[in-house]
């Protein structure tokens, strides 16, 4: 569990770098919502 919680922080830290805003209270599947509406876009884009 320790584990997963330092992998969320590093989480949370990426997405602050690219102007994404996460409160540590949100629940794991809100962050991957913010994450997937926000950052797939660019992801797909780069992907093709």
């Amino acid at each position: 569990m320790d584990n997963n919680q330092k992998d969320l922080n590093q989480v949370i830290r990426q997405l602050k770098e690219k102007g994404i805003v996460v409160e540590k209270t949100k629940s794991r599947k809100d962050i991957w919502k913010a994450v997937s509406s926000k950052a797939m876009p660019n992801m797909t884009l780069r992907l093709q």
